[in-house]
Order: C-alpha cells, then structure tokens, then sequence
C-alpha cells in the first residue's frame, strides 16, 4: 500500500489484533497486526515479527496508532 500511495497523502490500516492466530492463520487470515513498544508490528504463521514502524520510516510516519478492544488503527503518512 505504501509503494502506491502518493506522497503526502494517507493510509489507513485497521485490523483485529492478532486475527491470524485467532482463525488458525485460515483463509484472508494470513498475518497478525498488534501494537508491542510503542509500534505497529506484523507477523505472520511463518513470518517473524517485523516492526512496520521501524521499516517504512523512510518513506512514511506513523501519526497515530490506538487499539479499542481487539481493534487496531493504524494511520501512516506518505512523506
């Protein structure tokens, strides 16, 4: 979504957290989002932990990120 976004403009991320294990990683099920030190991290049944904070910094900021009960938002800025 990143590499498609033009610059200065806005994605939006919102997911359940951690729905991936939660449904067995079945289906459109594939990866887990959660909010772990202060970041947006993803993972996957076999991918390893990735701090999508850290890795798009370059490119984008994180302007805000909350967790509500199970759900996460996520908000990026394309720079």
């Amino acid at each position: 979504m990143i590499k498609v976004t033009k610059n200065k403009h806005f994605i939006i991320l919102q997911h359940s957290e951690n729905e991936g294990e939660r449904q067995n990683w079945y289906g459109l099920h594939k990866w887990n989002f959660f909010i772990e030190k202060n970041a947006l991290w993803l993972q996957g049944r076999d991918l390893k932990k990735v701090n999508l904070t850290r890795k798009f910094k370059n490119i984008s900021e994180m302007v805000q990120f909350t967790k509500e009960g199970e759900m996460i938002t996520a908000v990026f800025f394309k720079i």
